[in-house]
């Protein structure tokens, strides 16, 4: 016996999952704001007799710099190159300025700084379909959202049966989420970019991490899909009103986190982000979830159990010129001192009974030098390396996405979908668009 929900799932902030692969540059060309993807072999054919002469010329001057001419043969030539295409993205602003700088612009090239910003110049890709190339949700994605805030309900609410069924179990068969089935969402329509993830601190006002460029789904994208419950023991997941309130109790705190005074988030969040999230209605048929990377450890963690390992500070004390950029990150720790070694440490530091040994003596480490921060500076100049680690209940930086690489507001945090139950009328006339698309 199983009971079949349906499901529609609008984004409502960037997505961006993995698959390993990237956009490299030896296939593409951006013109006009848009990555246009092609064979290069079939750019080479489309040559004539003339051009194939001057591009194998290129071909023999076989330096690091050969690429580089290469892709500057190509983009004179784009509009071959445009008219073989087989994937377009459309790509931000900043991508298009870093994208003319680094290896656009052929004439004005620095050759050793151009050809180590080539072989750089990637961005990580988004899942597609094989046989559409369109962006997709697989379901096993949504699977372990659903899961994470299952058992973090279950947690807080039945320890000994969450303990029985989650933590002790030796049998992954006996698991309750076997009677959890979820589809791959499909698109009814999309719509992907190419951007910038941008990593900023949530403490630490000024603090930024790396930027990455990737392709995300963009919001208001819209997905279709069944959930499917069975009656397998143990069943402890029976309902679909069980799911959506043990993924509001979990994703909804870390949503409004963004809007929390005791954060530098807010800054960093657009206008209109904030704007649809204070109109979003939940009720029995529609939940919150998070999914996809820069989703943050919160989203993929059970509150109570959460023991996050965070860098604070990375000595790497190779030579004295290195010491400047040392005596930099101290300093950072000072800033980090001071504001962490208030009321938000204690609230942030990981029980030190769910820590092992190990992780343990890691902690007390880290509490002593974020007390007297100072000693890190003899510490410094006598050993090689020294990694300031703790385990927290929260992440200290958040993902955004961003069109440039240096925004510092107007973002959008990563990963938020909301799901919806649907009647079956109305999810095979939407289904029934997807396959048009």
């Amino acid at each position: 016996m199983k009971e079949s929900y349906y499901l529609k799932v609008r984004l409502l902030s960037p997505v961006h999952i993995g698959t390993g692969e990237y956009y490299e540059p030896t296939n593409f060309i951006i013109h006009n704001h848009h990555l246009y993807e092609f064979d290069p072999f079939a750019f080479y054919r489309e040559l004539d007799e003339q051009k194939r002469h001057i591009f194998n010329d290129l071909v023999a001057q076989a330096d690091p710099g050969i690429f580089i001419r290469l892709h500057a043969f190509i983009q004179a030539h784009h509009d071959i190159a445009i008219s073989l295409a087989h994937h377009v993205v459309p790509v931000s602003e900043g991508i298009v300025k870093e994208y003319e700088t680094k290896i656009g612009d052929y004439k004005a090239y620095d050759r050793e700084h151009k050809e180590r910003g080539f072989k750089q110049f990637q961005m990580m890709r988004t899942q597609r379909l094989t046989n559409l190339k369109m962006p997709y949700i697989s379901g096993s994605s949504l699977k372990g959202a659903i899961s994470t805030a299952y058992q973090s309900m279950l947690y807080q609410k039945d320890f000994s049966a969450w303990r029985q069924h989650f933590k002790e179990l030796r049998n992954p068969t006996l698991s309750p989420m076997k009677n959890l089935l979820l589809s791959d969402l499909h698109p009814i329509q999309s719509d992907t970019k190419i951007g910038y993830a941008l990593n900023k601190e949530r403490f630490e006002e000024g603090g930024h991490g790396p930027s990455i460029r990737v392709e995300a789904m963009m919001p208001e994208t819209l997905f279709v899909g069944r959930l499917e419950l069975k009656s397998f023991e143990p069943r402890l997941l029976r309902e679909f009103e069980t799911i959506a309130d043990a993924c509001n109790e979990h994703y909804l705190p870390i949503l409004a986190s963004l809007f929390s005074h005791q954060e530098m988030t807010p800054r960093y969040v657009s206008e209109t982000f904030k704007q649809k999230i204070a109109s979003l209605k939940l009720d029995k048929n529609r939940f919150i979830v998070r999914v996809g990377r820069y989703s943050g450890a919160r989203s993929v963690t059970i509150e109570g159990l959460r023991a996050i390992m965070v860098t604070l500070c990375d000595l790497k004390h190779k030579s004295d010129s290195a010491f400047e950029q040392i005596e930099a990150k101290i300093e950072r720790l000072y800033k980090k001192s001071y504001f962490e070694n208030h009321e938000t440490v204690e609230r942030l530091m990981t029980d030190e009974k769910l820590l092992n040994p190990k992780e343990l003596r890691t902690q007390l480490q880290s509490y002593h030098f974020m007390k007297k921060p100072s000693e890190l500076e003899e510490t410094a100049k006598t050993i090689k390396r020294l990694a300031i680690k703790c385990y927290l209940t929260e992440e200290t930086t958040s993902w955004f996405f961003s069109d440039k690489e240096e925004s510092e507001n107007q973002m959008l945090p990563f990963g938020w979908l909301l799901c919806e139950r649907i009647g079956r009328d109305e999810y095979h006339e939407v289904f029934a668009k997807s396959k048009h698309i």
